[in-house]
């Protein structure tokens, strides 16, 4: 799967993926981390692709 993935982002494609598997996060640089909080949950990105 993450050979497909590198395919596509290689052809300028953009897939969104939501996953807590840690592969993955260590493979896809460029990433949205929702963090839960007291007031509610933020978007904090990470990575630049």
């Amino acid at each position: 799967m993450l050979d497909v993935l590198d395919a596509l982002r290689e052809r300028g494609r953009s897939v969104g993926i939501v996953s807590h598997v840690a592969d993955l996060r260590r493979r896809i640089h460029a990433q949205l981390e929702v963090v839960k909080g007291r007031s509610g949950s933020v978007l904090r990105q990470r990575g630049t692709g």
